[in-house]
């Protein structure tokens, strides 16, 4: 028998709620669920005044979209010059933008209003391309350009989405450090081209910025490029800007301080180190030392309770990008770490299977460690066993097995052997490692699988220094180039290699990028594509260098009418 539940409920209710559900899902406006984000950035569809409109009078703007937008920050990103003698306010209308302003329009003046990210639309927030609108209050409209392009300093690529930036000429540099606006912007496409346009017949400054926060103002940190110190609207300036990153202040701390009851220390470093950076302790406890580093972790031991009462600092020394440059040094406070369990004794890296000639066969530890006896250390060259060479501290996270006279024997078999308990954990005597014998089988590089690049620099005509980088951009040597020269590097691994030369203009054995303060420019950079070297093959690469580089600040002429 079909059983069925009945429930009385009063209509006039019923269709009362279905009704107000129904309008409420009518009236409910925003973007549809699913599908594709919309990355369509609003496009104008009707403006008042029209774009180039003169005799204009009046003290508002109307500009109609073909989608609904919202204003975002917009006393932040409209640009208007000359300047007006007041605010502009902003009244948004489902698809249109009013703006209105009190203060009144100087005669026979051109002016320009730059939106920047200002307006954006309802939904996803993408912000219009390049939105100015010109006009001019007299007959005729301001029409003069000043074009360029700018490019990044290094590998010479242009730079998209970069704010070109003109102040006046009269302008002191240190007005534009302190953040006064610019009086027009334009913004750098896919080739690196902007154009400034409805400019007025004036000299100008020019500065190209990478304006990560959308300030309209360079900021420490930011990537820049200089113009010449004069430029004159109507022209193109002819000679790339090349923008270069700058350094922002910064303020190394250490966080994350943990340590063990066997008195294994660390912190992690606010910033990575390079190549050449030192660390240096200033310990008032008289024992604390510190240990190797790896990426932002740094390592001490031992310590002890009376440092937990002791305030310590740790001297950063960074080391100059060129060996001529000027070492700078942080002061750190060291905080105390906090107690959490002993990491086990592991391996972090072990031999590799293949070494160099002159490379290193290197371990690393989780933990410190101390060697117990050297005679549990056992090499083998092609079976024959030979005395090791350790290098290793008293106490250390890692150590080195190096031939103790010359080279390891080029296309020779390495065994290493490790025996049971040759070493313990430093604070801790009773835990020795390894536990069982541990072997490994080297095999040292045979002639026949090395490469040979032999590198001929042509047309130097000034000071510079020759960087070669391997396919993972790490620096393999440094080279002062003067003139003409030939480098030959031999026992170089099959791969990707390539070299960069950096201008030294003012010959301080140092390369210097791009000073706003004192209005230089970078000096030049030239990067060769790669050279693809196979094992037993020798490679000649003839380099020309463009002797155009070498011109000092802005060679001429920088500038076309």
């Amino acid at each position: 028998m079909e059983r069925v539940d009945m429930v009385s409920r009063p209509i006039g209710c019923t269709w009362m709620v279905v009704a107000a559900l129904f309008w409420a899902s009518c009236a409910q406006v925003g973007a549809p669920s699913g599908g594709q984000i919309d990355k369509t950035p609003p496009a104008l569809v009707f403006a008042q005044p029209a774009m180039g409109e003169v005799q204009v009078s009046g003290q508002e703007m109307v500009l109609e979209f073909d989608e609904y937008v919202k204003v975002r920050n917009l006393n932040q990103q409209l640009l208007v010059s000359p300047p007006l003698g007041g605010p502009v306010e902003s009244i948004v209308r489902g698809r249109t933008v009013e703006l209105s302003w009190n203060a009144p329009l100087k005669e026979n003046t051109t002016y320009v209003f730059q939106f920047g990210d200002g307006v954006v639309d309802l939904n996803e927030g993408n912000p219009t391309e390049s939105l100015v609108r010109a006009f001019s209050t007299g007959a005729q409209l301001d029409t003069l350009k000043l074009t360029g392009t700018v490019v990044d300093a290094l590998d010479g690529k242009p730079k998209k989405g970069c704010r070109a930036m003109l102040y006046p000429a009269s302008w002191p540099v240190d007005s534009i450090e302190a953040g006064a606006m610019p009086l027009y912007v334009a913004e750098s496409n896919a080739k690196g081209e902007f154009e400034l346009g409805y400019l007025p017949e004036a000299a100008f400054r020019c500065l190209v910025v990478q304006d990560d926060n959308r300030n309209y103002r360079w900021d420490a940190g930011e990537a820049v490029a200089l113009g010449p110190e004069q430029v004159v609207a109507g022209s193109h300036i002819a000679v790339p800007l090349r923008l270069n990153v700058t350094q922002a202040p910064v303020t190394a701390y250490l966080s994350e301080a943990i340590r063990d009851s066997a008195g294994f220390a660390s912190w992690t470093l606010s910033e990575a180190m390079t190549d050449g950076d030192s660390l240096r302790l200033l310990d008032e406890t008289g024992g604390l030392q510190m240990l190797e580093r790896r990426g932002t972790q740094v390592f001490a031991w031992p310590w002890s309770e009376r440092c937990d009462s002791v305030e310590l600092s740790l001297v950063w020394h960074h080391a100059p990008a060129w060996p001529e440059g000027t070492w700078t040094t942080d002061t750190l406070d060291v905080p105390t770490p906090r107690l959490r369990r002993s990491k086990l004794v592991k391996l972090d890296a072990s031999p590799s299977s293949t070494v160099a000639r002159d490379e290193a066969i290197s371990f690393a530890w989780s933990v410190p460690m101390a060697m117990r006896s050297r005679e549990g250390l056992l090499l083998e060259v092609d079976s024959i066993p030979q005395e090791v060479c350790v290098a290793m501290d008293s106490v250390s996270m890692s150590m080195d097995w190096r031939p103790c006279e010359g080279r390891w024997p080029q296309g020779s078999t390495l065994g290493l052997t490790v025996m049971p308990e040759a070493f313990l954990r430093a604070g801790s005597p009773s835990k020795r490692w390894p536990d069982d014998t541990l072997s490994w089988t080297v095999a040292v590089h045979a002639a026949e699988s090395l490469s040979e690049w032999s590198l001929k620099l042509a047309g130097v005509q000034c000071q510079g220094q020759l960087e070669v980088l391997d396919s993972k951009n790490n620096r393999m040597s440094t080279h002062l180039v003067k003139s003409d020269t030939t480098l030959v590097m031999k026992g170089l691994m099959p791969g990707s290699y390539r070299a960069r030369w950096w201008g030294d203009l003012n010959g301080d054995e140092v390369w210097n990028g791009v000073d706003v303060p004192t209005w230089s420019v970078p000096e030049p950079v030239l990067t060769m594509a790669p050279v693809e070297l196979r094992a037993n093959w020798a490679v000649e690469t003839m380099w020309e260098l463009d002797s155009a580089t070498c011109a000092s600040g802005w060679p001429e002429p920088a500038l076309n009418r």
